[in-house]
């Protein structure tokens, strides 16, 4: 199972949460974000547990991400993509760039574009 970060502490929140259960993983990092991967054979409590502590960060990142907030002098939206095994991650796109785009396609063919783009690069893993 994969965990997407897009933000340093929800990322490290997340590692110290694993180790204070025992919990075996990989991380990686790239220029995308950091990827933390979990082993699938774990108990379905253990799942659950590591679930929830993920959704929590998702929401709290969301709750930051919605607030009016400048990221290195840029304003911060953020793209909410639904996962084929029904996890949702958001995606920090810089506000201009998103205003651009809606100045010349609808939100539902963004909307599209994303799921498309998403669909490809789960096909690839």
């Amino acid at each position: 199972m994969d965990y997407l970060f897009f933000h340093e502490k929800p990322y490290q929140d997340f590692l110290s949460f694993l180790i204070r259960r025992g919990v075996p993983y990989e991380n990686a990092e790239d220029a995308t974000g950091m990827t933390v991967s979990v082993p699938e054979a774990l108990s379905t409590e253990l799942t659950d547990q590591i679930d929830r502590y993920y959704e929590a960060l998702l929401a709290d990142q969301e709750s930051q991400l919605e607030e009016p907030e400048e990221a290195g002098g840029k304003e911060m939206a953020a793209i909410k993509v639904q996962l084929s095994d029904g996890r949702t991650v958001f995606v920090p796109v810089a506000a201009e760039l998103v205003d651009r785009l809606l100045s010349v396609v609808s939100e539902e063919e963004l909307a599209d574009l994303v799921r498309a783009i998403v669909a490809s690069l789960q096909d690839e893993a």
